[in-house]
């Protein structure tokens, strides 16, 4: 799909009087969402109400991601006739009112039952389809965060929401402006959905050149043998297979317990999250600590031949290097410190392997969350060539993998740019900026 290089511009612009809008076509004019809406505001179920066995799913604010309701992870009560006025149809906008995603909407494709928990509102009309475009936008964006300045958190009303203003023209040109869009953000969709198929692909490939890597080694014509374990398989002749504990000084886990956070501390307080590219992740809400709190723990054993290592939550096994950073572990972050003559690069990428992810897996078997304790991470079986060996199947992998992320960085750029044409492409088209027809 080709970008658009010129925009079709209408006759005349004039002055909207509304700041994040600008100028707008001549002839139009901007009136009230309530001149054309109505609007439900959820019921306010409890929650002790609500399991996974019921028969309707309640969409909550929580539900609402990537402009559609995730009925998978809805919570459900059985179906009364008094919650009639809070069951969804079919072309609903739903909104969510509180909250981080506040103004993120979902449009209603189907006729699936469900009801709409309280802070989150459905938006009806017969203009839907069009109205569904002036609220996607960077412009009703701008317009939730200027109502939500200064407040703990994000947060709209039903009276805000149909106080926004929206175009106010001809039904027909409602129907050529949503057409166009239909057709242009579907062909976006398209390719974004494409790119990131391919995407998967490059991320497969990668973890199968890992784990070719460091299960058969470099050299294809060298001899096999029974590794003795099923999941592994054979491996080189010359190999061993050895536990991780006897390949490390030191395996343990941050502390069990919170500590006394500072903002203008030094020390960051290190978790799971923090946890997955080569180095630490240190972002705007990592949380800190000072000097005088970092002193009332016991340090763990940490070096430069450290590897920190997710134990739990949806990144389990995620790893980083550390770099001498005074940091202090959570319980989810857990290390691994090699002994002196051990290759990093080597273990740590064995640890990324599809290999270690089964084994992780397999330790996690039967639990309801992913925990990956320290006994697993002990008893951990890597293969083990020699450090020569090592030193080289390492700097294979970081020429292969330097070149498959480089290839995955283009891709995501490809989404990053339609994404963003999207945005633009939608804000235009309700605002008079181009013309469709």
């Amino acid at each position: 799909m080709q970008l658009e290089q010129t925009v079709k511009k209408y006759d005349t612009y004039k002055d909207s009087g509304i700041e994040w809008i600008g100028e707008i076509p001549q002839e139009w004019k901007f009136a009230k969402l309530a001149w054309c809406s109505n609007f439900v505001n959820g019921y306010a179920f409890n929650s002790e109400n609500m399991d996974i066995d019921g028969e309707v799913p309640v969409v909550r604010i929580g539900d609402i991601q990537n402009n559609r309701v995730q009925y998978e992870t809805c919570l459900k009560v059985d179906s009364r006739e008094e919650l009639k006025p809070y069951e969804l149809k079919v072309n609903d906008i739903v909104i969510a009112m509180s909250g981080a995603t506040t103004g993120k909407l979902a449009v209603i494709c189907d006729d699936k039952q469900a009801y709409i928990n309280q802070r989150v509102g459905i938006i009806r009309s017969k203009y839907n389809k069009f109205i569904r475009y002036c609220l996607d936008n960077e412009s009703f964006m701008q317009y939730v965060a200027l109502l939500s300045a200064g407040s703990a958190q994000p947060n709209i009303s039903m009276g805000n929401i149909l106080d926004y203003k929206i175009p106010y023209i001809s039904v027909k040109e409602q129907q050529m402006i949503a057409d166009y869009l239909d057709k242009k953000c579907g062909e976006i969709d398209r390719v974004v959905e494409t790119e990131k198929a391919v995407i998967e692909k490059l991320k497969e490939y990668k973890q199968s050149i890992i784990t070719e890597a460091v299960t058969k080694g470099l050299d294809k014509s060298a001899p096999l043998k029974d590794s003795g374990i099923e999941w592994i398989g054979k491996i080189p002749q010359h190999w061993e297979v050895i536990k991780l504990k006897y390949l490390s000084t030191s395996i343990g886990d941050g502390i069990h317990s919170t500590p006394n956070y500072d903002d203008s501390g030094d020390i960051y307080f290190v978790n799971g999250n923090n946890i997955g590219q080569d180095n630490l992740i240190f972002k705007e809400d990592t949380k800190k600590i000072n000097l005088a709190e970092f002193e009332n723990y016991n340090k763990p054993n940490l070096s430069e031949n450290t590897i920190f290592i997710t134990l739990n939550g949806a990144t389990y096994g995620k790893t980083s290097f550390y770099n001498g950073e005074i940091v202090l572990l959570g319980k989810s972050a857990g290390y691994v410190t090699l002994n002196k003559e051990q290759n990093k690069k080597y273990i740590r990428y064995y640890l990324q392997s599809n290999v270690a992810k089964f084994i992780m897996d397999l330790s996690l078997s039967g639990t309801t969350i992913a925990n990956l304790s320290l006994a697993t991470l002990n008893d951990f079986t890597v293969t083990y060539p020699s450090l020569i060996e090592q030193q080289q199947i390492a700097e294979y992998l970081d020429k292969k993998c330097s070149e498959i992320d480089k290839a995955i960085a283009d891709k995501e750029q490809v989404i990053e740019k339609f994404t963003e044409y999207k945005k633009s492409l939608i804000y235009e088209c309700v605002t008079g900026k181009r013309k469709v027809c």
